[in-house]
C-alpha cells in the first residue's frame, strides 16, 4: 500500500477530496493544510500551521512514498525543505491552481476586459517556478489555461480535472414550470469572477423579465450548496476563460452554468462541455435567453450531471492521479537532485 503526503495548501477543498478518493483506491492518503477560510471545506485533512507542520515535516516525510504539493508551496517557509527532500531522493510532485502561476499581464494582452492583479508579480511567479521545478519535474494543472505558465519550467506538466464526490451531492433539476427562476452567483474573488459586470446584466434584465437574484459571498460551503440547491441557473465567472468549483459543484446538482470559456481552450476539455459561455459583452443576452427557456434549463441541468459523473467525480479523478504518481515515482531524479542528494542531509 502506497503513502502519499498532501500540503500544505487546501484550494476549494479540493485536497480532502484528492485524499478521500486516493483513499477509496486503497491509498494512505494524507492532507495537511495551514490555510484555513470561511468556506469550512468539510475533507479528511489535518487544518495545522507553518509551525506544526515544520515540527511534523522529518517524520510525514519519512513515511510518504510520494509528496504532493499545492499552491507552489512545501512544507517549510522559502522552500528550505526542497534540498533535503531531493537529499533523499523522495518523489515529489507541484499542484498548481492558478494564482500562484497565471502571469495576470499576459492573459489581458489578449482579452478585452483585464483580470485584476493576481497575489503574485510576474517576477515573483518566475522565480517561485525556478526554484521549485530544480527540484520537482512533475506539476499538475486542473487544465489547459495554465499550461503555458507552468511548461518552460517542468519536465512534465499533467492536466488533472476537480474533483467531487457525485454520490454525495443529489441533483436537484431546475423545475421547467418555475415562472420566477432563480440566479445564484457564488464568487469568493469578486474582482476576478468579474461579479461587476455580471451585476450589471442582471440589473438591466431586471427592466424586462420575472426572475430573482441572489448573490452568496462570506459563507461556508455547506451554506453554498443550500442555495445552490435552489437555484435555476448559476453564474461563475466571466473573465478568466476557464471555469472553477463553483461550475463543476453546479452541475453536479444538475444546475445550468454560465461561466466564460475561451474558444481556444473548449477543445481542450474532455467530452462535450455543457457549460454555457458568456462574456461580460454577452451575458446579457446569454441569460436571457435562458432565463426564457426553461426546458434547455433543465436538460443542460442533465447534462451537466452527467459531465461530472464522467470526468470530475472524485474515483475517477483519483484514477487519473495514480496514474500521474505512478509516472512520479518511474522518474529518475535530474542532475539537481543528485547534487542536492550529495550537499545535503536531514
Amino acid at each position: 500500500m502506497r503513502t502519499v503526503v498532501h500540503a500544505p495548501i487546501d484550494i476549494a477543498g479540493q485536497m480532502g477530496a484528492l485524499c478521500e478518493g486516493l483513499r477509496r483506491l486503497g491509498w494512505r492518503a494524507n492532507g495537511y493544510n495551514w490555510f484555513s477560510t470561511y468556506l469550512q471545506y468539510r475533507g479528511p485533512i489535518v487544518q495545522t500551521d507553518a509551525y506544526e507542520l515544520m515540527e511534523v515535516c522529518e517524520e510525514l516525510v519519512r513515511a510518504a512514498d510520494i509528496l504532493h504539493f499545492h499552491h507552489g508551496d512545501t512544507m517549510l517557509l522559502e522552500y528550505r525543505d526542497l534540498p533535503m527532500l531531493a537529499s533523499l531522493g523522495k518523489p515529489m510532485v507541484m499542484h498548481h491552481w492558478g494564482s500562484d502561476v497565471r502571469r495576470v499581464e499576459v492573459v489581458n494582452q489578449r482579452q478585452k476586459h483585464p483580470l485584476p492583479p493576481g497575489y503574485f508579480t510576474s517576477e515573483q511567479i518566475h522565480a517561485r517556478l525556478s526554484t521549485v521545478s530544480r527540484y520537482i519535474q512533475h506539476a499538475i494543472i486542473q487544465d489547459h489555461e495554465l499550461y503555458e505558465f507552468v511548461a518552460p519550467y517542468y519536465r512534465r506538466v499533467h492536466e488533472l480535472p476537480l474533483a467531487v464526490d457525485t454520490k454525495a451531492i443529489q441533483p436537484v433539476y431546475p423545475d421547467p414550470d418555475n415562472r420566477e427562476p432563480l440566479v445564484v452567483h457564488a464568487p469568493t474573488q469578486s474582482a476576478f469572477k468579474g461579479t461587476a459586470y455580471i451585476e450589471q446584466a442582471i440589473e438591466r434584465l431586471r427592466r424586462r423579465l420575472r426572475f430573482r437574484y441572489r448573490r452568496i459571498e462570506r459563507v461556508s460551503h455547506a451554506t453554498a450548496m443550500q442555495w445552490f440547491a435552489q437555484a435555476d441557473i448559476v453564474v461563475d465567472q466571466v473573465l478568466c476563460g476557464t471555469f472553477g468549483l463553483v461550475s463543476i459543484e453546479a452541475m453536479a446538482m444538475g444546475k445550468p452554468v454560465i461561466c466564460y470559456i475561451r474558444d481556444d481552450l473548449r477543445p481542450t476539455y474532455p467530452g462535450r462541455l455543457p457549460i454555457v459561455s458568456a462574456n461580460p459583452d454577452t451575458l446579457a443576452e446569454v441569460l436571457a435567453q435562458l432565463l426564457q427557456s426553461p426546458k434547455r434549463r433543465r436538460e443542460l441541468g442533465r447534462q451537466g450531471r452527467r459531465y461530472v459523473e464522467q470526468f470530475h467525480d472524485m474515483r475517477v479523478v483519483a484514477r487519473r492521479l495514480v496514474r500521474i504518481y505512478e509516472e512520479v515515482l518511474a522518474t529518475p531524479g535530474d542532475a539537481a537532485q543528485e547534487e542536492a542528494r550529495e550537499r545535503d542531509t536531514w
